[in-house]
């Protein structure tokens, strides 16, 4: 009995046999199946025989066909093969599929194991699986980088390796190592432009460069360094004041660009529907609270302060420096008033009532004192409060009364205006800034009233004084620096 494993030729003819329909695997049936197959292969000859004589003669010039036995092999499907293969080969193909999944899952055991430094003690123990020597001296696992960066674990040995591991902090990667990078004290880096516009870090200094860093915003370069783009076309002006009889002047530079920048600047305040709608407190602070123009005109109140550190006399002389702006009665005139800033107004040297007061009331606010507007909406007029006692104030407001238009005594409010006259509306108070009261206000206002009193003997005498009068109203006019109309 042949063997179902056996790979000998006749054992593998038994099995085909075997395997076919009407086969069967029994040794007495061995000679029956012999004998039918030379049976088959002598029906298969005289076939061929009978089939070769009926074919016609052939000429002398054919060649002699040779007559050979052919074999005819059977077309076994695929599908038979793999079966065949399959059942004969399935051992060694279970044997090789078993080794493989094998070394898989030793191999990923490992890898796994390594990755997390947890391969078993024990099995390192094994000589052939001892790695503890490729680990570096400071710890660092192998193929892995060091917590002292460039540094790398290769096979037990630390070598630098800045383009993997990165290089620490201050340092930057050059191929495989770390280059300190050298800086500038605000920590620019050596050869690079400064956050710091314009300045450059020139080997450790920082140096202007405006022709290759720039320029800060609203900054333009001259050079290689930096000027507000409002510093242009600088005016050196001289402004008037008259405290206590004695005539000063301030210094005061003023710039083009800054006067540009506010005439282009909207005179209008957008709403939308739904809002309410702009007052006029509104429009006088959209004027009093620009930036740039606070930045260009605080300076000219710091320099009021430096003439004296008495505050009310400071308050005199910024009065009386506004009021010393000449009026604009051509703007006034021919009604062509845009509205000034108010530093439009002291870089044109003009201005009409509500422009100058905004200037004042700019100034004073910076002075520290509480200021207010009046604003006479009939008489189409502004004017000034400053904080003082009640009992010297405009109508027990709180605040005395000063007119702006030009050089009059703090607290008289009865002058005369062309084409309205008297003030005799009740105004609009603005409120602009809480701050010091003038206390010592009771001077200017003694004085306004001796002033109102002269005045109305001069209406009542058409035009002329006495002697002690005449002397009087020369006072007042040399220590406010009243201005008289010599026609």
């Amino acid at each position: 009995m042949p063997r179902f494993n056996s790979t000998k030729p006749e054992d593998r003819l038994f099995m085909e046999e075997w395997r076919k329909p009407g086969g069967h695997p029994c040794i007495p049936y061995s000679e029956i199946w012999r004998a039918e197959q030379e049976r088959k292969e002598e029906e298969y000859r005289r076939a061929l025989d009978k089939l070769l004589r009926s074919k016609p003669l052939r000429t002398t010039h054919e060649p002699e066909v040779i007559s050979r036995e052919r074999v005819i092999k059977r077309d076994i499907p695929l599908t038979e093969k793999l079966e065949n293969y399959w059942y004969w080969n399935k051992r060694k193909i279970a044997k090789i599929i078993v080794i493989l999944l094998l070394f898989v899952g030793m191999g990923w055991f490992f890898y796994n194991s390594l990755q997390s430094a947890q391969v078993p003690s024990r099995l390192f123990n094994l000589p052939f699986f001892d790695i503890n020597h490729l680990n570096c001296s400071d710890g660092t696992l192998y193929n892995h980088c060091s917590k002292e960066k460039p540094y790398y674990c290769l096979n037990g040995t630390l070598v630098k390796k800045a383009s993997i591991c990165g290089c620490p902090a201050g340092y930057k990667i050059n191929g495989d190592d770390c280059e300190k990078i050298w800086r500038c004290s605000d920590g620019t880096i050596y050869g690079e432009c400064s956050q710091n516009r314009p300045f450059y870090c020139l080997n450790g200094t920082l140096v202007e460069r405006a022709s290759l860093c720039g320029c800060p915003p609203n900054e333009i370069p001259k050079g290689d360094i930096c000027i507000s783009k409002f510093e242009v076309r600088p005016k050196n002006i001289s402004l008037k004041y008259v405290l206590r009889g004695e005539t000063g002047f301030i210094q005061f530079t003023v710039y083009g660009g800054v006067n540009d920048y506010l005439r282009e600047l909207p005179r209008s305040i957008t709403y939308y529907e739904g809002e309410p709608e702009p007052t006029t407190k509104d429009f006088v602070m959209k004027y009093l609270n620009d930036e740039i123009q606070t930045k260009y005109l605080k300076p000219l109140a710091e320099k009021i302060k430096k003439i004296t550190s008495n505050k009310d006399d400071q308050a005199r002389i910024t009065i009386s420096l506004v009021q010393h702006i000449p009026y604009d009665l051509e703007g006034y005139r021919t009604a062509n008033l845009e509205g000034r800033y108010p530093y439009e107004v002291v870089y044109d040297n003009k201005g009409v009532c509500g422009e100058k007061s905004q200037l004042l009331a700019f100034l004073l606010r910076e002075l520290g004192f509480g200021v207010v507007l009046f604003n006479f909406e009939i008489e189409n007029h502004m004017a000034v409060g400053i904080k003082c006692p009640t009992k010297y104030s405009y109508k027990n407001t709180g605040y005395c009364f000063i007119e702006t238009t030009e050089p009059t005594i703090i607290t008289d409010y009865q002058e005369e205006y062309v084409g309205v006259g008297k003030l005799s509306s009740t105004p609009e108070i603005i409120y602009i800034s809480e701050g010091a009261s003038f206390d010592t206000v009771a001077e200017e206002y003694e004085d306004a009233q001796e002033w109102i009193k002269i005045n109305e003997i001069s209406k009542s005498s058409g035009g002329y004084l006495d002697e002690y009068h005449y002397n009087r109203w020369l006072y007042l006019v040399n220590k406010y620096g009243i201005e008289i109309d010599e026609e």
